[in-house]
C-alpha cells in the first residue's frame, strides 16, 4: 500500500476509535472515482487538511463515511446517502477513576452548598458585616437631612453644617417700658442633642442591613436603649437655646433700658443772697430685671412657638437725693477770713481774683482749680496789676502780685470743709497772714491749688473782699461721721541761717473725740534774708459761716459749749487765725533787722508778706491726696 493510502487507513481507525464509531451496514452508492487531477490525490489532499485540527473539528472528520477498500487493494471513500441516522455516536463506558473524579466533585460541591448555609445562618456572616466599616442605610433623614450611605463621622458632619434648619423660625417682641426689641432665631445660638437620633439612626440602618444585636449586661439581660429604632427612619434634632447668647441680647437691652436717676441739685447759686440756692427736682431712673427677662427667653423658645410677645419687667430707680433733702443737708461747712496790709495794686488784685473764685459750684467728685477760675493772672489785659512778687528767690516787681493771699484764704476755708487737697504749694518764705504751713502760693500755670468735693452733695464758694478783709465761705454736705474739725502745724528740722519745716494736721471730732485724723501736707520754708521760724498754729477749728466755732480747749479735756446764736462774737473768737497778734510779731522780728514795724511799711515795700515763691521751692502733697 502506498504511504498515503497507510496514513489515511490510520486516521480513519484512529478516529473511529476515539469516538467510539460504528458503522451499520446501511446501503451505500458507489461514487465513480474521479480522474487523476493533477493537483494530486483526493485523500491525499483530505488526510493533508486534517492534520492539526481541533478536537471539534476532528470530530466533525470523523464523522465523514468510513472509506472502501478497492479489490487492487487501494482504498477510495464511499458516499452515501444523506441520512442523519446513518450514523450514531456509541457512549463509551465511564473508567473507575473518571467516575471516582466525579464523585469527589459532587461531594465538595454539597460540602460548599452546607458551609455557605451555615455561613450565613449563623453569626460569622453577622461578624463580617460588622467587621465593614458601617455606613447608615439608604434613605434614613435627620430633621430631613439626608444621611443614607454615610458613615458615622460624615453624618455627624453633615448634621452640623445644616443643623440651623432644624430650628423653628421665631419671631419674639419684647417690650421694656417703651424700648421694643424684635428677636429672630439667628440672633441666639443653640446646643444640638447628635447623638441621640445618630443612635437611633443606626440601630435602623443595623437592623435592616441583617446585623444587629440587642445590647446585654453581664447576665446576658437585654438591656435598655436610650435610642430606640422608629419605624420609618425620619428622626428629630433636638436642640436647646444656649444660656449665655440670651444673656448677651438682655444684656445689650439693658443698655438701652437702663438709666441712673438723677439727684435733685442746686440749679442756681446766688453768693451773699438770702436764697442762695434755687432747686432743682431730681429724676427717677430705670432698671431692666435681666435675670427675670432671661428666663421668660429661655421658656418661650423651648415652648416651640413661632411668635410671641414679653413684657418685660422694669424697676423704678427713685433719686438719691430729693430737694428736701438739699433743704436740709446743704449747711455753711466753713468760713475763713484774713487781712490786708498790701499796696492798692495788690489788694486789686486779690479783689479781682476772689470775684473770679465766687460763686463756684462743684459737683460731687470734681477737683476745683484757683487758675482756672482766674486764668492768666500774669497779664494785664486780665486786670491784673504790677505788685511785689517772688521770683528766683527774690522780691521783683510783677503782674498779679498779692493774689497769694486770696488762694490762701480759700485753702484754708477747703481745710475746714473737709475737702480733699489734691495740690497746694508753699511759699518760699514764710506768710506774714497765715501759719506756716497753712498758706498756699500761686504761679500760673505752673503752681495750682486745687480742691476736690469727696461727698455726694454740691459744694458751693462765696469770695469776696470789703476794704482789706478777704471772706470765703464754703457750703455743702454736713456729713454726720463728724461734727468738728481742727487744724494744727508742727515745726520741725530748724537749720539755722537756712530753712525749716512744717507739717500740717487736720483733725475730725465727733461728741468731742477724736474719728480721724490726717497729714495735709509738709512745707520747707527758707530762713535767708533775715526771716526767722514762725510760731506753728497750736490749733484752730472750724467756724461756720454763721459765726459757731469749737471750744479751744484741748481734745483730752471737755469742751466747752457752742456759742448761743443770740450772743455776739467778737472777731477774735470768729477768726480762724489771729492775724494782728502774728503781724505784730513778724513786726517786732524785722525791727531787728532795722525795720521799725510792719504798720511804718507803705507802697510795694511792705509786699514781702505774699510773695510768691519759685517752683523749685514747691513742696507737693502726699501721694494720697494726688489724683
Amino acid at each position: 500500500m502506498r504511504t498515503h493510502d497507510i496514513m489515511e487507513k490510520k486516521l480513519n481507525d484512529y478516529y473511529s476509535d476515539k469516538y467510539n464509531l460504528d458503522v451499520y451496514n446501511e446501503p451505500t452508492r458507489e461514487v465513480p472515482a474521479k480522474k487523476p487531477s493533477s493537483r494530486g490525490n483526493t485523500q491525499t489532499r483530505h488526510a493533508a487538511k486534517t492534520r492539526g485540527k481541533t478536537r471539534h473539528a476532528a470530530a466533525r472528520y470523523a464523522q465523514k463515511p468510513p472509506v472502501a477498500e478497492k479489490k487492487d487493494g487501494r482504498v477510495a471513500p464511499k458516499r452515501v446517502a444523506k441520512d442523519n441516522n446513518a450514523y450514531r455516536a456509541k457512549k463509551k463506558p465511564m473508567t473507575k477513576s473518571k467516575k471516582t473524579l466525579v464523585a469527589v466533585i459532587a461531594a465538595l460541591c454539597a460540602l460548599g452548598v452546607i458551609a455557605a448555609g451555615v455561613f450565613f445562618g449563623t453569626g460569622l456572616f453577622r461578624e463580617f458585616k460588622k467587621s465593614q466599616p458601617f455606613k447608615y442605610s439608604q434613605g434614613v433623614y435627620v430633621a430631613g437631612i439626608d444621611i443614607g450611605g454615610l458613615s458615622e463621622d460624615e453624618a455627624l458632619t453633615k448634621l452640623k453644617e445644616n443643623s440651623m434648619a432644624a430650628v423653628q423660625n421665631l419671631k419674639l417682641s419684647v417690650n421694656a417700658n417703651g424700648v421694643k426689641k424684635t428677636y429672630k432665631k439667628d440672633d441666639f445660638e443653640y446646643k444640638f442633642d447628635y447623638k441621640t437620633p445618630l443612635a437611633a439612626a443606626k440601630i435602623y440602618s443595623l437592623k435592616e442591613q441583617g446585623i444587629y444585636e440587642e445590647p446585654t449586661d453581664a447576665s446576658g439581660n437585654t438591656t435598655a436603649t436610650e435610642a430606640t429604632a422608629t419605624e420609618l427612619p425620619e428622626y428629630e434634632l433636638r436642640y436647646s437655646v444656649k444660656s449665655d447668647s440670651i444673656e448677651r441680647n438682655v444684656r445689650k437691652l439693658a443698655l438701652k433700658v437702663n438709666k441712673k436717676s438723677v439727684n435733685a441739685k442746686v440749679s442756681k447759686f446766688t453768693p451773699f443772697s438770702y436764697d442762695r440756692f434755687t432747686y432743682k427736682e431730681g429724676k427717677d431712673g430705670y432698671r431692666l430685671v435681666r435675670s427675670k427677662l432671661e428666663k421668660q427667653i429661655a421658656k418661650f423658645i423651648k415652648s416651640g412657638k413661632a411668635s410671641g410677645k414679653i413684657n418685660a419687667e422694669v424697676e423704678t430707680l427713685a433719686p438719691d437725693i430729693t430737694v428736701e433733702d438739699l433743704k436740709n443737708n446743704i449747711v455753711g461747712l466753713s468760713t475763713a477770713t484774713s487781712y490786708s496790709y498790701n499796696t492798692e495794686n495788690g489788694n486789686t488784685n486779690m479783689r479781682l481774683a476772689l470775684e473770679a473764685c465766687n460763686g463756684s459750684v462743684i459737683e460731687p467728685g470734681d477737683t476745683w482749680s484757683f487758675n482756672d477760675c482766674t486764668g492768666d493772672t500774669n497779664l494785664e489785659k486780665n486786670g491784673y496789676k504790677k505788685a511785689t512778687v517772688i521770683s528766683n528767690q527774690k522780691l521783683e516787681q510783677g503782674v498779679g502780685g498779692g493774689i497769694c493771699q486770696a488762694s490762701t484764704t480759700i485753702f484754708r476755708a477747703a481745710l475746714f470743709a473737709n475737702m480733699a487737697i489734691v495740690e497746694r504749694h508753699n511759699h518760699f518764705w514764710a506768710s506774714s497772714y497765715a501759719a506756716p504751713g497753712e498758706d498756699a502760693t500761686i504761679d500760673y500755670p505752673n503752681l495750682d491749688l486745687r480742691l476736690r468735693n469727696i461727698t455726694d452733695y454740691q459744694m458751693f464758694m462765696e469770695c469776696a473782699m470789703e476794704g482789706q478783709t478777704l471772706t470765703v465761705n464754703i457750703y455743702g454736705y454736713q456729713d454726720p461721721s463728724y461734727d468738728n474739725i481742727k487744724v494744727y502745724t508742727e515745726n520741725y528740722d530748724v537749720v539755722k541761717g537756712e530753712n525749716y519745716k512744717t507739717t500740717t494736721y487736720r483733725v475730725l471730732y465727733l461728741n468731742h473725740e477724736i474719728v480721724n485724723e490726717e497729714t495735709i501736707c509738709h512745707s520747707t520754708y527758707s530762713l535767708t534774708d533775715g526771716y526767722s521760724v514762725k510760731d506753728p498754729d497750736s490749733g484752730s477749728y472750724r467756724v461756720t459761716v454763721y459765726g459757731e466755732t469749737f471750744s479751744e480747749a484741748e481734745p483730752e479735756t471737755e469742751p466747752e459749749t457752742y456759742a448761743d446764736e443770740e450772743e455776739t462774737i467778737s472777731e477774735e473768737e470768729t477768726s480762724v487765725y489771729d492775724d494782728s497778734a502774728d503781724y505784730s510779731d513778724d513786726s517786732a522780728e524785722y525791727s531787728d533787722e532795722g525795720y521799725e514795724s510792719a504798720d511804718d511799711y507803705s507802697g510795694d515795700e511792705y509786699s514781702e508778706y505774699e510773695y510768691e515763691e519759685p517752683e523749685a521751692y514747691g513742696v507737693d502733697l502726699p501721694e494720697e491726696y494726688i489724683e
